[in-house]
């Protein structure tokens, strides 16, 4: 495996994520939000959330439903899912169609609140738009509400390594991670980052590390 296809696939699912919130089928129905995480585990959260956005598509669904989805599979790691949703929806909707629907949580996440779906939704729209440090702003306070969850981890560490350039910050971000979790693709990421920052030898250990993620990922390209 060469560096070029690690570089590739490192970066791979932020991308995905990113892409698929400009891909959804516009409809009618509009799913709850209010869950709250205080009671609930990192893992119940998300997966209650993604249920109800399952749901709510499966009676054709609005496109808050969808970026819903897509946001609650990227807090759970799910590739293979958003890539099979993504090869489904043939509409490109651009970004004014979708600060459109997600307009009201957005505002509330810009004045503060803690909800921790409406920060995402934040976070990936500041992402999508190519505004790199609101968007690790929005990440880092994620981050403080659900500091057990790998994956904001992840995406932040993206953001440092792709936008802002800063291997160092993104080195930090990454070391936290995996504090948390042991988790292939966080080492993935690291190997990226110790490669642009041309420490060769500790990327190809921690690509080492992270081959299972570079193995997934590789086949379903």
């Amino acid at each position: 495996m060469n560096m070029k296809n690690l570089k590739k696939i490192s970066i791979f699912l932020p991308v995905l994520i990113m892409a698929f919130m400009v891909f959804a089928i516009p409809g009618l129905a509009e799913s709850g939000e209010e869950i709250s995480r205080d009671e609930l585990s990192s893992q119940e959260f998300w997966e209650l959330h993604r249920e109800e956005a399952q749901e709510a598509i499966a009676e054709n669904g609005s496109l808050k439903d969808n970026y819903r989805l897509a946001v609650s599979q990227a807090n759970l790691g799910y590739v293979r899912e958003t890539m099979e949703m993504i090869d489904e929806f043939a509409d490109d909707f651009d970004v004014d169609k979708l600060e459109e629907e997600i307009d009201k949580e957005l505002h509330l996440a810009r004045m503060g609140s803690e909800n921790i779906l409406y920060m995402n939704y934040a976070a990936f729209y500041y992402s999508i738009i190519r505004e790199p440090e609101e968007a690790a702003g929005y990440f880092a306070r994620i981050i403080e509400r659900d500091e057990g969850n790998v994956w904001p981890y992840n995406y932040k560490a993206t953001l440092y390594i792709e936008e802002l350039e800063d291997m160092d910050r993104a080195h930090e971000i990454l070391k936290q991670a995996l504090e948390i979790e042991d988790n292939d693709y966080t080492h993935l990421l690291r190997a990226y980052a110790y490669y642009e920052s041309g420490s060769y030898i500790r990327a190809l250990n921690s690509l080492r590390r992270g081959r299972a993620a570079m193995d997934d990922l590789e086949d379903i390209m």
